[in-house]
């Protein structure tokens, strides 16, 4: 089976910690005998932006083609504007990388194009799709619905027409699609959790033994403090609170910027992993942790709530609440902490083949 994967989100050499899941989805293809090329459009990135805007560190330094890990990827360019705008400029771009890909390839055919995200990536897997009347599908990690449409409502109407199947992170975002007017197969496939297998650990054995009042705790805020939309105001709040008023010893530590291996790393060497953001999909770095025997907490977003602790869950986004099922999380046995089956490597690769070919079956 040939499989085009279109995303703004792969992983560059340059920029390993980006859109690791992207990467691993194509891997798992590859495994299982596909040829899987990749197209990954790239944001133009100004002389000096990337200080001013970390998210797009690396990307000056991308060639336009490369093999990366066995894999063919295009990495055309394209102008855009903060947040989404200007999408129709975007698109009229992403539309003409997809003519000039496809001359390339030429009589490389794919047999389904999938697409991680809808805005702006389906513009150009749409596109190649039409010329090669292949069949396209697409994945909604979470910016899309959370935030996305509320600027391009009628663009993604107009995208998601064009599309066969959605693959969703949770069950509510059903809702959005179908108030987009989509009428096209709808499943919930989240992104695989795959970690080596050498660092796996029973969940929880990594804690800190003794009284929560007493132990020092490392707890890790998932992100890079600078993005607003994870709230590191309220972590900071919450950590202050425990450590002023309860008398919690606490070290902080934080992601971002870090390849996959020490992400993982650094996720392993917590305690305890707390997300206060005010939008997520389903955090992918959540289930990592776990799978490396890293306790989550979280206040109630995206699809966390589905398989956390009951404990683990904040009754509100308030510095109190967060505080309260930090103190929560530290006490409760590490065996409440467990991954679905549906999580797992071995179920996403089968089912996304089990898709792919019913598609291409019914083309």
């Amino acid at each position: 089976m040939k499989v085009l994967i279109t995303s703004t989100l792969y992983p560059f050499p340059q920029t390993p910690w980006r859109g690791t899941f992207v990467r691993d989805h194509v891997h798992l293809l590859k495994e299982a005998g596909h040829d899987v090329r990749v197209i990954a459009p790239r944001p133009w990135v100004p002389l000096g932006w990337e200080k001013r805007n970390p998210s797009f560190r690396g990307l000056r330094g991308v060639p336009k083609r490369m093999e990366i890990e066995g894999v063919v990827v295009e990495a055309p360019v394209f102008k855009s504007m903060p947040g989404g705008r200007s999408p129709r400029w975007v698109a009229r771009q992403l539309r003409k990388a997809a003519r000039k890909v496809r001359n390339r390839w030429n009589e490389w055919i794919p047999d389904i194009i999938h697409s991680h995200t809808i805005l702006p990536s389906c513009h150009l897997a749409i596109e190649y799709g039409r010329i090669v009347s292949s069949p396209v599908i697409a994945t909604v990690p979470g910016w899309d619905f959370d935030e996305g449409v509320n600027n391009n409502r009628e663009v993604f109407r107009e995208l998601l027409s064009s599309l066969r199947m959605l693959l969703l992170m949770r069950e509510s975002q059903k809702s959005v699609a179908t108030s987009l007017e989509f009428t096209g197969e709808m499943h919930v496939l989240p992104y695989p959790v795959i970690v080596e297998e050498s660092i796996k650990v029973a969940a929880g054995s990594l804690l800190n033994e003794g009284d929560t009042s007493e132990g020092v705790f490392n707890v890790l805020f998932p992100a890079g403090p600078e993005r607003p939309e994870k709230n590191f105001k309220l972590f900071s709040e919450a950590i202050k609170m425990l450590r002023t008023i309860h008398g919690f010893n606490i070290d902080v530590s934080t992601l971002g910027g870090l390849n996959h291996a020490d992400t993982v790393d650094r996720l392993r060497k917590a305690d305890l992993v707390v997300y206060t953001s005010t939008r997520e999909g389903a955090p992918i770095v959540a289930r990592e942790a776990v799978a490396v025997g890293t306790r989550v907490c979280a206040v109630d977003i995206g699809d966390l709530a589905e398989w956390l602790p009951e404990e683990a869950i904040a009754e509100a986004p308030t510095a109190e609440a967060v505080a309260d099922v930090i103190k929560a999380s530290l006490a409760l046995d590490g065996s409440a902490w467990s991954l679905p089956d549906h999580f797992m490597p071995e179920h996403c690769k089968n089912r996304h083949i089990e898709i792919y070919e019913q598609i291409i079956a019914d083309n």
